[in-house]
Formats: structure tokens, C-alpha cells, sequence
């Protein structure tokens, strides 16, 4: 099309020149228009024609990925992609996107991805295959130029006009960088590089020319923070494809035409390579001034309502003001609703069912100090603790001075610091996010190509954005599990140690074990068991039994971190426990005095009941609480604010289902 409209254009300017002519031979003839105006008018109508070539050509691009219109109908894929950028800045609202980490990001073309900036003892195994992949394309296209083969560069070029066209509407453009795009297509690319390949001597004028004009077009789409950097960087290109240019020329002048073509190549490519990086750039901070935009509407509702919006209409779920809490008046319609959001969302109702046998035994055991009556309530949990009884004979208000009215709550605790009961929707999903990221059965820890669900209980649709970070998690639940083995085999070694050295009866052992010792070998990736367990039992002192009492300590940590273990399953299941009890109960820095030792007894007693002394309980205990409010800041509270009603409907739905009472 460009080409057609090139010769239209010439074949117009040649009609015009010939009526000029005419006009000059005769004097007489009538004109509307002067000579000079008709070349103005001409000159104009070129430029119209040359527009809509390159307008007429993007079109017919199937690789344009050009969008003027800001509200066009966006493909599945970008709004997948929209939502996760939602989730991340609810998650943490001075999220931005780095080098690798986004499609907005990625800026080479389609045969390779662009490069990272993270050295290679921090690179993670996607961002090394990554690095390897580009390396490997533009290899390949340095060999297939010094082999005269120029479709691989002809391919690359005319991806940098699209990616230019993509990031400059049209409406952005001035008219010399409109055609510079139009020389930015494979099939110009290809007449100009075989040329080059041809005569060297024509590299500045056939490609360094357009390279030139492609870098000052991007200094101007660029950030002004970046103008300096560019021009530095554009500098030194300018100089080094000068310096193979003249490389080039002299090998050719030699009769050398292989060396010749390869300095060509490699002008080319490195030209190429510092053009998509510098539109890497620019990418990355277009969309980071979008992010930042939206940071403001990520820290109110709006932006869990757009998500919430977002993620009903992709599942098909119904009208989510009509699910709210689901009040028994609604009758039929409720019913129907709750079964329409279960049949959308399978694997998170049955994620929440497992939880249910859990939920009520726990309820069951908690006692109710534990949960203090003056505690900060959840607004949301609608079978949270009662502030009164009316039930029973003569039983008075119990829990509030006065009338017995629940005070006002004067002070506003974060969703983290309520307490709720475990049969609760918010109760009941706080069990789940736990069970999910201890592996209870059923939600076994996968590697970090799986999801981190299982056959058995698919993992929640509602944390489809969270699995980098449950499997997160996971690994700091498996490092906390670590660290409580090793706390309880040395702590078993002192007591039995005290035990054989006759003391007296009824004195309580002291704590020998050096913990910040055993902390920075359990952080050593090279530490074996054999060395904490040489550190326990010589940390106390040498006897005649030190060897015996080596392998006994050593088979005790095996035995307690083999999940095939008895032991490590039981320990797993006292850690989940203790894990789920303190996610009701809400963080150690909330607890008052009134109900802090309530609450700590009811955290420890799966660890007692597993066999930790009151030393190591403390210790573990602390690490529990830590991991709850991990779990809470870096999942709990996004997923419950974002899909509040569609977890009210799924419990009232696997209550009914599974209610013991």
C-alpha cells in the first residue's frame, strides 16, 4: 500500500508540473488557483495520501497492537491482566512494575523477550531462561545477516514500528515521525539491509539514518528523567556505528566480505537492541504513571468494588447486590443465588467445605476467655460473640458494665485486630487460608510450576492472583516447621540431660540452648542436620555420651522434619492448629492485658498437647503469630475485602451442607 501510494503521489506531482506547463505556454487559460497555491495545495494532498497510506497499513497489520480509542472493547487477556495489576496495588499500593515482571514490560520482539537488570546471583530461574532466550535471538539474528539472510532483522525492524505506533497515536504524531514509521516495515527493511549488506559504504545512509530519527522519536516519548541517560547512551551508539561502519568499508576495500558483513551484522544488532531497551523503558514508566494513578483509588472501596465487578462478570456470577449477606427473608431467590455462586466458583466452595469439620472443633475448643468479651468485634461477622444471654433462669448481662449494651468501639482496630469465631464466614475462611499455606490434607505444598492446590481441593478461584504468594508461605510455614523441630529436639536434649544428671525433683530445667546460634545454621543453605544437631549437644557441655547422644538428637530432627514421618505429621498438625487458633484470636500486639494470657493458652495448647515445654512454646508461639500476620497482610485481607459477599454466600452454603447442629 505505501508503495502504490508513493507512485500515486509522484504520478500527481508530475500531472501538476505538466498543467503549470501548460498554464506558462498559455497565457490565456483561466485558473482558479495560482501556481504557487497549486503547489501548496499539492504538497498537502501528498501529505494526506502519505497518512493514510501508513493509517491504511496499520490497519491491515495484524501485529498493530495500535489503540486511539481509550474506551475500545479490550480482549480477554488485557483484562485479565488490568485485574491482576488491581490486585497487586490492593494488595500493596506502592506497587510498581519492574524490568520482566509484566507484559507492559516486555519490548523485544516476538521471537525474544526483553532483557532483566537483576545480576545473576538474583536472577530467579524464569528471568535466567528469559535472559537466555533474547541472547539467543539475537544471535541468531547477527549469524543470519552475516549469512546475507535478512528476514530475521527485516522481522525485528518492522516490530519496532509497531511497538513506535503502539506507544505514539496518531494524533501524537508529527509528520516526520509518520514517515519514519512508514520506513519501519519488514519490506523496506529488507530492500535497505540487503543494500547495506551489499555496499557498506551505504550503512549510515540506508539504516543509520532511520535509527538516528527512531532515537530521537523515542527521547521524545520518554520520561524527562531519562532524557540525559538517552542521549548518552544514543551518543555512544552514533560513535560505535560509526567505528563498524569504517570496520565494515575497509574489509570490503580488502576483498574480506565475510568480516565485512559481520561488522554490518553487528552494527545492526546492536542498534536494534539498544532501540527496544530504551522502548522498555518507556513502557515501564507509562504504565508506572498509571499505577500511580490509580494508588488513590486502590486505598478506598472503589478499587475492591472494580475488582469485585470484574471478577463476577468473568465467572458468570449473578448480580452480587443481590447476594449480600443473604438474610433468611429472601427465601427461594437466596437459595438459588448461593447454589449459582458455588456452581461458578467449585474450587473455592470446596476449598471453605474442608475447612468446616475444622471450624466447628475448634469452636468448640477455644475457650471463651480466650476470645474477651471487651475485644474489638468484627462488624462484618454477623455470629460473632454475644455481649448478652436472655436465655436461662435469672441469668444477668454478662461482659458490660451498665444496661448491658456492647460499648461503642471507640477506637478503629484494621480488619486484622477483630476477633471472630470459626463458625463464621470470616471465620471460616481465616481456617482455609491457613490450612491452605500449613498443607492440612487435602492442600499439600506443589512446586513452583504447580499450583499450590491439590486433585483433592482445587485451588480457591478467589486467590487465582495469590499463588506467588501463597507459595510463599508456604515456604516461610515450612522454614517456621523447621525451626520448631530443632527447638523441640534440643529442648528435649537439655531435659533429658538435667533428667540423668539426678536433679532435684520439682525444679524446673533452665533454657541452655543458644537459639541465635541455632538460627543462623538453619539460615546457612549448607548447614546439615548432622551440624545442629553437633551444635545442640555441644553447646552443653561434653560427657562420656556424646556420640549416642549425637544420633540420637540427629534421628530426632529426621524423624521431625520427614513428612513422611508420624512425627512430622503430628507436628505439622499442632503448628496448623496453633496457626488457625491465633488467626481467630488476632496478633500478640492486640491482646489486652485481660485477655492476652487467655489467648496465649489457647495458641499453646496444640503445642503442649504435641509435647513443647513452656521455653519452646514461647519461642514457636511467637513465630505463629508472625506467619498469621504475614498471611493476613499479604492475602487475608485483599480476598475478604474484594470478595466479601461471595464468601457469605459460599458459607452459608456449605453450613447448610455440613452444620453439626
Amino acid at each position: 500500500v505505501a508503495r502504490v501510494a508513493a507512485v500515486s503521489m509522484d504520478a500527481e506531482l508530475l500531472t501538476q508540473t505538466s498543467r503549470d506547463a501548460r498554464d506558462d505556454a498559455e497565457p490565456g487559460r483561466a485558473t482558479d488557483l495560482s501556481r504557487a497555491a497549486r503547489r501548496v495545495q499539492v504538497r498537502e494532498d501528498a501529505r494526506a495520501t502519505r497518512l493514510a497510506a501508513f493509517a491504511a497499513r496499520r490497519v491491515s497489520n495484524t501485529k498493530s497492537s495500535v489503540v486511539d480509542d481509550p474506551n475500545a472493547a479490550r480482549t480477554p487477556s488485557e483484562s485479565h491482566t488490568n485485574e491482576a495489576l488491581m490486585h497487586e496495588l490492593l494488595v500493596d499500593p506502592d506497587f510498581r512494575l519492574e524490568r520482566g515482571n509484566s507484559e507492559s514490560s516486555q519490548s523485544v520482539p516476538s521471537d525474544g523477550t526483553s532483557a532483566s537488570s537483576e545480576t545473576p546471583q538474583t536472577q530467579t530461574l524464569a528471568t535466567r531462561i528469559q535472559t537466555t532466550m533474547i541472547t539467543a535471538f539475537w544471535d541468531a539474528v547477527r549469524d543470519g545477516l552475516a549469512k546475507n539472510d535478512v528476514a530475521a532483522a527485516a522481522r525485528a525492524v518492522g516490530e519496532l514500528g509497531d511497538a513506535l505506533a503502539a506507544t505514539c497515536p496518531d494524533s501524537c504524531r508529527s509528520e516526520a515521525e509518520a514517515a519514519l514509521l512508514l520506513q519501519l516495515t519488514p519490506t523496506v527493511a529488507t530492500v535497505s539491509l540487503t543494500r547495506v549488506l551489499q555496499d557498506p559504504i551505504t550503512l549510515h545512509a540506508n539504516f543509520g539514518t532511520v535509527i538516528t530519527d527512531a532515537a530521537r522519536m523515542l527521547t521524545r516519548l520518554g520520561a524527562p528523567r531519562r532524557d540525559a541517560p538517552s542521549q548518552e547512551s544514543f551518543a555512544q551508539l552514533e560513535l560505535s556505528l560509526g567505528q563498524l561502519a569504517t570496520s565494515a568499508v575497509a574489509f570490503a576495500a580488502n576483498g574480506e566480505h565475510g568480516k565485512a558483513r559481520l561488522s554490518v551484522a553487528n552494527a545492526v544488532v546492536d542498534a536494534l537492541k539498544q532501540m527496544f531497551d530504551t522502548l522498555n523503558n518507556i513502557k515501564l514508566d507509562t504504565g508506572n504513571a498509571g499505577l500511580a494513578a490509580l494508588a488513590k483509588l486502590a486505598r478506598g472501596k472503589d478499587g475492591a468494588e472494580w475488582a469485585l465487578g470484574k471478577f463476577a462478570k468473568r465467572f458468570g456470577i449473578p448480580s452480587l447486590e443481590s447476594v449480600g449477606y443473604f438474610e433468611d427473608t429472601q427465601g427461594g431467590d437466596c437459595d438459588a443465588t448461593r447454589a449459582a455462586v458455588a456452581a461458578a466458583l467449585p474450587g473455592t466452595h470446596a476449598w471453605l467445605g474442608s475447612a468446616t469439620a475444622t471450624a466447628h472443633r475448634l469452636d468448640a475448643n477455644i475457650p471463651t476467655a480466650a476470645f474477651g468479651l471487651n475485644a474489638t468485634v468484627s462488624k462484618t461477622n454477623a455470629n460473632a460473640i454475644p455481649s448478652a444471654m436472655r436465655s436461662g433462669r435469672g441469668v444477668p448481662s454478662v461482659g458490660f458494665p451498665g444496661n448491658g449494651k456492647e460499648p461503642e468501639n471507640t477506637e478503629k482496630h484494621h480488619e486484622e485486630t477483630c476477633v471472630t469465631r470459626a463458625s463464621s464466614s470470616e471465620g471460616l475462611l481465616r481456617l482455609a487460608l491457613c490450612g491452605l499455606v500449613c498443607g492440612e490434607p487435602g492442600t499439600e505444598n506443589e512446586t513452583e510450576n504447580e499450583s499450590p492446590g491439590s486433585e483433592t481441593t482445587p485451588f480457591p478461584e478467589t486467590l487465582e492472583f495469590d499463588k506467588p504468594r501463597v507459595r510463599f508461605l508456604q515456604n516461610s510455614f515450612a522454614k517456621l516447621r523447621a525451626r520448631a523441630a530443632v527447638l523441640l529436639a534440643s529442648n528435649r536434649f537439655v531435659h533429658r540431660r538435667l533428667r540423668s544428671t539426678a536433679l532435684e525433683q520439682g525444679s524446673r530445667p533452665t533454657w541452655q540452648v543458644n537459639v541465635a546460634r541455632l538460627d543462623s545454621l538453619l539460615n546457612d543453605e549448607t548447614t546439615e542436620v548432622e551440624d545442629i544437631a553437633v551444635e545442640i549437644v555441644a553447646g552443653n557441655g561434653r560427657d562420656t555420651n556424646t556420640d549416642a547422644a549425637l544420633v540420637t538428637v540427629t534421628q530426632e530432627i529426621r524423624g521431625l522434619i520427614d513428612p513422611g514421618c508420624s512425627e512430622c505429621k503430628k507436628l505439622t498438625a499442632a503448628l496448623t492448629e496453633a496457626t488457625q487458633v491465633r488467626a481467630l484470636l488476632g496478633p500478640l500486639s492486640r491482646s489486652t492485658l485481660e485477655n492476652g494470657a487467655a489467648r496465649a493458652m489457647a495458641v499453646a495448647a496444640p503445642l503442649a498437647r504435641f509435647g513443647f515445654t513452656a521455653d519452646a512454646d514461647a519461642a514457636v508461639a511467637k513465630d505463629v503469630s508472625f506467619l498469621v500476620e504475614r498471611i493476613y497482610n499479604t492475602i487475608g485481607a485483599v480476598t475478604w475485602s474484594v470478595h466479601e459477599p461471595v464468601y457469605n454466600a459460599l458459607f452459608r452454603d456449605v453450613v447448610q451442607q455440613d452444620d453439626e447442629i
